[in-house]
């Protein structure tokens, strides 16, 4: 919990999937996301609809930050992992935000002034109209 805390990020091995939802629970409630499923899998399908069903790299990204409550903490239980590399790539993005409101203030800002794609509830939005608190 200190790393989580600290860091903004732990890294656990070796724990069962028996393990997996007791331990979470233990930090705090699960609340379902996406299609109200607790655990969701993710492996590379044909044609898929976003780039965690593919199998390209994914660059630094933020989860679900079209939705109005985004999750506090997000767990990543891999099972099965047959590919090679699978390296990560961790950004502290309040550190970005930061330095670019410092750096480019006149820029700072703007992306809550467009409209927003959403695939999930079809509709574009803008950021402060209804799916950033």
């Amino acid at each position: 919990m200190n790393q989580i805390l600290e860091l903004g990020f732990t890294l656990l091995k070796n724990m069962s999937v028996e393990q997996f939802e007791p331990f979470v629970s233990a930090i705090g409630p699960i609340i379902p996301i996406i299609e109200s499923e607790l655990i969701l899998t993710v492996k590379a399908i044909p044609n898929p609809d976003d780039l965690a069903g593919s199998c390209y790299a994914l660059t630094p990204h933020t989860d679900l930050s079209y939705m109005h409550t985004q999750p506090v903490v997000q767990f990543l239980h891999c099972l099965e992992n047959e590919a090679t590399g699978g390296e990560s790539i961790l950004v502290d993005g309040f550190r970005v935000a930061r330095d670019f409101q410092k750096n480019h203030p006149e820029y700072f800002g703007k992306n809550w002034e467009r409209d927003i794609p959403d695939k999930h509830n079809g509709r574009a939005t803008k950021c402060n109209e209804s799916v950033c608190p």
